[in-house]
């Protein structure tokens, strides 16, 4: 890290500016839903808003001096969430740039942040492998129940969470956990949970499409692997590298350079990514 964030045109792949947040390294982002503003914050704490079209900053928001570790804009950008360290989630006014509300929701840092659609409520994952939701205009913080079946599902640090766009439904990926899992938010709890057909595969990153149709996943092993929304079911694998054949029927990644020629060699899917799949973005029509 560098300390900078920059902005670039995704026609022409042109660096439009450059934002220097003074060798504070950039932890989170999030940009107002006309793409004129970003809100970036850092590991020493500060959190900044931003001019996309001139690169100029137009404030600096005081409340915090813990790192940030995720950012969420409010669906009329009125209003932005922050996650921190400290386990406390705050809402921020944007227009001011000052607190609206502060809650400590969790015991260990806030790694992720989503708002619902209609901006009722706030989902939150920790590195505690809990996941909460809090009522912006109330306060009350509530736990989810991670448990659909024997046993809890959340298996280590939640790396990201997202929201369908009836905002009936949140998805999370924890660290350490092949699958990822939908949760239901009226009713609190986990109701099913998706994974990588392939070996040793896990889910890094999940967001629901746009029409609410598709799943989409990033995992390990550098696929996208969609998902027929409700159901579940898996409908078409996309990217991955180099794998061989197991007895068993699964397969394994083959590392670069090393000597294959005892196992059966085939690639999965178009090739996109030889690494580590952590996340992506859908376009509005989620057809890209």
């Amino acid at each position: 890290m560098d300390g900078t964030a920059r902005i670039w045109n995704l026609v022409d792949g042109r660096d439009l500016a450059l934002l220097d947040h003074e060798r504070d390294d950039v932890t989170a982002l999030a940009l107002s839903r006309n793409g004129g503003r970003l809100v970036t914050g850092t590991e020493g704490g500060r959190l900044l808003i931003w001019d996309t079209r001139t690169g100029g900053r137009i404030r600096e928001c005081h409340g915090t001096t813990r790192p940030l570790r995720a950012l969420a804009m409010a669906p009329d950008s009125r209003w932005f969430v922050s996650g921190s360290d400290d386990g406390v989630v705050r809402l921020w006014d944007f227009s001011t740039g000052e607190i609206l509300r502060e809650a400590c929701t969790h015991a260990g840092a806030i790694s992720s942040v989503a708002i619902t659609p209609d901006g009722r409520t706030v989902v939150m994952g920790s590195v505690e492998k809990t996941i909460r939701v809090l009522d912006p205009l109330r306060g009350t913080v509530a736990e989810l129940e991670a448990h659909h079946g024997p046993g809890p599902i959340t298996k280590g640090p939640i790396r990201s969470m997202g929201i369908s766009p009836d905002g009936r439904h949140a998805i999370s990926c924890a660290e350490g956990d092949r699958r990822a899992h939908l949760w239901d938010l009226a009713r609190g709890r986990a109701v099913d949970s998706i994974q990588s057909d392939v070996s040793h595969d896990g889910i890094e990153f999940a967001q629901l499409s746009p029409d609410g149709r598709s799943l989409i996943g990033a995992s390990t092993f550098g696929f996208l692997h969609l998902w027929r929304f409700p159901a579940c079911e898996l409908s078409r694998v996309l990217g991955g590298a180099l794998f061989e054949q197991l007895p068993t029927g699964g397969f394994r990644r083959v590392e670069e350079g090393r000597d294959s020629s005892q196992a059966p060699l085939m690639r999965l899917g178009r090739e996109t990514h030889h690494s580590d799949l952590t996340s992506f973005s859908l376009g509005p029509d989620g057809r890209r």
